[in-house]
């Protein structure tokens, strides 16, 4: 049996940690260990841990620092900014700072996340070596995905 995906959600709301872990948990095909940091100041410390395959960043102005200073060391786990608002200018920003895609909080598309688990996978078994977008890899299964921004 596979290893799960270790994913971990930064982020202040609780009620968002649910959300994630139910929409995660219908992921055909992955089994998914999902933990939550809630505390902005262990953000950084629990993403560089090392365990994880994927992390949720919530966007706000001060975790795009965080996600500088992670991307920054040498562990290259995809992050995933969430944002209430995911305009043009949020995805640019975070894109900047070494973000994968930047993905609306409130409701996650379930599809979307299915997405970043196959490429969270692919990533750690050494099938890509930088993150590159979805619709490049053949490997994936979703050569049409067109919706990763990178």
């Amino acid at each position: 049996m596979t290893q799960p995906i270790n994913v971990l959600l930064a982020d202040t709301d609780y009620r968002q940690y649910l959300l994630l872990k139910e929409k995660l948990s219908v992921s055909n095909g992955f089994r998914v260990r999902i933990l939550w940091c809630g505390e902005p100041d262990q953000y950084l410390h629990a993403m560089q841990s090392g365990i994880y395959d994927l992390v949720f960043l919530q966007y706000a102005t001060e975790n795009l620092f965080v996600l500088e200073q992670f991307e920054q060391g040498d562990d290259h786990t995809p992050v995933v900014m969430m944002a209430d608002d995911p305009n043009e200018y949020v995805r640019v920003r975070a894109s900047k700072c070494g973000a994968l895609d930047v993905l609306c909080r409130p409701q996650p598309d379930a599809t979307l996340l299915r997405h970043y688990l196959v490429y969270a996978d692919l990533f750690r078994r050494g099938e890509l070596r930088s993150h590159a977008p979805l619709q490049k890899t053949q490997a994936s299964g979703f050569e049409n995905v067109t919706y990763l921004y990178h």
